[in-house]
């Protein structure tokens, strides 16, 4: 091994992969060497150099969502080892469960954009709840909007849900919305 693998990074490598990590809203593992920062700088810098688009998850030529696991600055509160997913507004209870651990459903909550009129409803199978968006006419495409979710993790999923579908006058789950929503960031 030479000097140079055996020798700790330098606090200047080390500032600069958090300036890319942030940059690129990606994450790192500290490097134990020289040599791997250089290595977690140069991939870093690969990526920076990729379109928004491509670094948010959506493919410039199928249009599918690759990955969603970047978290917005409208989600989250609090910053670094303090940060916490950001919690809504005290509302009603989205759905209260029926007795005797059957699957229920329910209506939960009603919007209209330019396509006509949609409802949320929230299936609950024990402790974990699904939302899924479906069109009030009965005949248009279905979107599962979230599964698995706790039943206090509801209300805050439906609240912003209603307020992207508002923005966007459109389904928020639509692939269209989609790539709206990740093309815009947090501004929309």
């Amino acid at each position: 091994m030479t000097a140079a693998t055996e020798q700790a990074p330098t606090t200047r490598q080390l500032s600069y992969l958090r300036v890319l990590a942030a940059r690129t809203a990606t994450t790192f593992v500290s490097p134990a060497s020289r040599v791997d920062a250089s290595r977690e700088i140069g991939r870093l810098r690969k990526l920076s150099a990729q379109p928004a688009d491509r670094r948010r998850g959506l493919d410039d030529d199928t249009g599918v969502l690759t990955y969603a696991t970047t978290a917005h600055a409208d989600e989250l509160t609090g910053f670094g080892s303090s940060a916490r997913w950001r919690s809504s507004p005290p509302g009603r209870n989205a759905l209260v469960q029926r007795s005797g651990g059957s699957v229920a459903e329910e209506e939960i909550a009603h919007y209209t954009v330019s396509a006509g009129t949609r409802v949320l409803q929230a299936v609950a199978d024990g402790a974990t709840m699904r939302i899924t968006d479906r069109p009030t006419s009965g005949h248009g495409r279905s979107y599962v909007v979230e599964e698995s979710l706790s039943p206090s993790e509801v209300a805050a999923v439906i609240a912003d849900y209603l307020v992207r579908a508002n923005r966007l006058d459109e389904v928020p789950m639509a692939p269209a919305a989609l790539r709206r929503l990740l093309g815009a960031g947090s501004d929309v």
